[in-house]
C-alpha cells in the first residue's frame, strides 16, 4: 500500500515498507497534558457548569451553547485525541527507499505524505528488540 502512495521518483529503488506492530497511546506531552486537561474539568464544571445549571434565569440560555462547545473541546483534550491519534497510528505505513524516508498517514481526513532525503537526515539509531522487531530512529 506504501509504494502505491508513496510516489517514487524515476531511478528510486524500494528498500522496505511497513507498518508500526505497536501502538502507543501516550506521549511525552501528555505527561502534562493529561493532569492539567484534569483540572481543566474540574475548574469548569465546579464554576461554570453548576452555577448555570442551579440558576435558572434567562440569561443562562446564551451560556448553554458555550458550555457545550467548551465541554466538547475538554472531552477532546481527555479522550478524543487519543481516539484520533491510534487512528492515525494504525494507518501508517512508513516506507524506506535508497533515497528517502517516507511516511504515509491517513489522518481524519484525506492522505498525508511526509518524505525526507536521507542525506539531510542524521545518521538512522537502530534499537533492535525480541525476533525482527525493533525501533529506528533518525535524529
Amino acid at each position: 500500500m506504501a509504494s502505491e502512495l508513496a510516489d517514487l521518483y524515476p531511478g528510486e529503488r524500494l528498500l522496505w515498507t511497513g507498518m508500526p506492530t505497536r501502538y502507543p497511546v501516550l506521549s511525552r506531552t501528555d505527561r502534562v497534558i493529561l493532569p492539567l486537561s484534569a483540572f481543566a474539568v474540574i475548574m469548569f464544571v465546579s464554576n461554570a457548569v453548576v452555577p448555570v445549571l442551579r440558576d435558572n434565569r434567562a440569561g443562562n440560555v446564551v451560556m448553554v451553547p458555550f458550555l457545550v462547545v467548551f465541554g466538547l473541546m475538554v472531552t477532546h483534550l481527555l479522550a478524543g485525541r487519543f481516539v484520533v491519534r491510534r487512528r492515525e497510528l494504525r494507518t501508517t505505513t512508513y516506507t524506506v527507499t535508497d533515497q528517502r524516508v517516507i511516511m504515509v498517514s491517513r489522518p481524519l481526513l484525506g492522505w498525508r505524505v511526509n518524505s525526507a532525503y536521507l542525506r539531510s537526515l542524521p545518521p538512522p539509531l537502530v534499537v533492535s528488540e525480541s525476533g525482527s522487531v525493533g525501533r529506528i530512529k533518525f535524529g
